[in-house]
């Protein structure tokens, strides 16, 4: 299909699949992507070994591969990261491999703890990783990577819930989170109207040249009286494409 590929492998993937994306990864010269996880940086002399006995199995180099540290759920827990962030540090030959990532996720799970109307949360995982960058001590400076405005963890319902008509913002630190009621998709529009022409929010909201999903609100605000509300799909991608924006805005610029 003319796509550009690369495999992504854990240290505890079945061996044939890591014998696979090892032989894929040398054909077509895009190298792969090593996963670490927790468990993994719980033994940093385990760790050391398997890499080794990777590397030695497949072949391949540190490189050719971009290695990826996920930390997952890190929604108040800020030990967890800096726990990991310390420990990913002392991985084997850490200026070697192709790129290092660094992981993790903060959004909690849903909007049940938000009441209906304005309400926040703490970009953990971005203002973790400020702080680490901004360490004296690191060996190297890991690429940002998060979960948007999305739980890290996805979890698939058996039963069908109503979607809240909520916005999920991100905003420099923190994520504002307009909540509104279940079934009641009107509240889209005049949440979205709140959010980009109330002057409470003008030095949080961006504009509708900034990104797709910033003209998305601009236009669903115009009018209330719309029968075109959306759904929870179409604002969950406006939402993750102004996050994606703002987060490549803040990376570009930092000082």
């Amino acid at each position: 299909m003319g796509l550009f590929l690369i495999p992504v492998i854990n240290l505890s993937s079945d061996q044939e699949i890591k014998r696979e994306a090892s032989l894929l990864a040398k054909k077509h010269s895009h190298g792969l992507c090593l996963r670490l996880v927790c468990a993994d940086l719980e033994d940093i002399e385990k760790l050391s070994k398997e890499i080794g006995d990777f590397l030695e199995t497949s072949t391949l180099t540190e490189k050719d591969i971009d290695l990826l540290v996920d930390l997952k759920d890190t929604y108040e827990n800020e030990d967890k990261y800096s726990k990991f962030g310390d420990a990913s540090q002392n991985i084997p030959n850490l200026s070697k491999w192709r790129t290092f990532i660094f992981a993790s996720g903060a959004f909690p799970v849903d909007l049940t703890d938000c009441e209906v109307g304005e309400n926040y949360r703490k970009r953990l995982d971005w203002n973790n990783w400020l702080s680490q960058v901004h360490s004296k001590t690191l060996k190297r400076r890991p690429s940002f990577a998060d979960y948007t405005i999305q739980h890290p963890i996805y979890r698939e319902s058996v039963r069908f819930f109503a979607p809240s008509a909520s916005i999920r913002y991100t905003i420099t630190d923190r994520w504002l989170i307009l909540r509104g009621q279940k079934g009641k998709s009107v509240q889209y529009l005049a949440n979205a109207q709140l959010l980009s022409q109330d002057q409470k929010f003008r030095k949080v909201f961006c504009g509708a040249n900034f990104s797709f999903g910033d003209a998305y609100i601009v236009e669903k605000g115009k009018d209330l009286k719309s029968k075109k509300t959306g759904n929870a799909t179409n604002w969950l991608t406006a939402g993750i494409n102004h996050h994606l924006a703002l987060t490549a805005h803040q990376i570009a610029n930092l000082s």
